[in-house]
């Protein structure tokens, strides 16, 4: 007489099943997590190149932060209005410049409206011209932190970039926008007289640990005049 055999796994079959089911399982969420955070890096990098972006497109389009309860003069001072009929913006003696960028970390960021005071559209040359328009700062600032833990570095290192200003000012002389990049201590007028930027500037994006990738970054143009001269550095950029 021949006994029944009960179908089914043994136990050696049901461990190898549940072994590969678990090392698919871990290759599968290891490649997913690499692929989330490589999509985080490149999200941070785009997200501050369309912030460098924004500088240029917010001088072009002339914006202006300023409150329409506070009045600007010749002598550099926004004030509160003393009363009403105080002039607004548009109508007083100041006028807006451009934008700065600024850092002292390399991950926080703000942008301030930079006004002239002085007219000096008759200078034969753009350095001269902003000079001569006595610039200053507006009274607010707006903000933007970089995403993900990432932080801008100085190409081929992990060193933190160094305090840093970034002026874009439109000349009163020639109405050509330019590009100032230079030391966050430096005063207006220094950044203007020795910040011109002649080479391509970096600014590269360190991953923080959430990818391997080679690095990437943003890079801003010589001469770069509107918002398509800053764009990624891309692999092999330099960073």
């Amino acid at each position: 007489m021949i006994g029944n055999k009960s179908a089914g796994f043994t136990v050696i079959e049901t461990i190898l099943y549940l072994a590969v089911t678990g090392l698919l399982a871990v290759g599968v969420l290891a490649g997913a997590t690499t692929a989330i955070n490589q999509q985080r890096y490149k999200d941070a990098t785009n997200s501050f190149v369309d912030y460098l972006q924004s500088g240029y497109d917010q001088t072009i389009n002339v914006q202006n932060d300023r409150s329409t309860d506070k009045t600007c003069d010749s002598a550099s001072q926004i004030t509160d209005s003393p009363n009403p009929a105080a002039e607004v913006r548009g109508a007083t003696e100041c006028f807006v410049i451009g934008q700065l960028i600024s850092t002292d970390d390399g991950r926080a960021f703000t942008m301030t409206v930079v006004y002239g005071s002085q007219d000096g559209s008759k200078k034969t040359n753009d350095t001269d011209a902003l000079t001569a328009s006595n610039l200053f700062l507006g009274t607010t600032s707006s903000t933007y932190t970089l995403e993900w833990d990432t932080r801008i570095v100085q190409p081929g290192t992990a060193t933190p970039i160094l305090p840093t200003s970034i002026l874009i000012a439109r000349s009163p002389s020639s109405g050509v926008v330019r590009t100032y990049i230079g030391a966050k201590a430096l005063t207006l007028s220094a950044l203007i007289t020795t910040g011109a930027v002649s080479a391509d500037t970096l600014f590269c994006v360190d991953p923080s640990g959430w990818t391997g990738a080679t690095r990437d970054g943003a890079v801003v143009r010589p001469d770069t005049t509107n918002s398509s001269g800053v764009k990624l550095a891309g692999p092999g950029g330099g960073c």
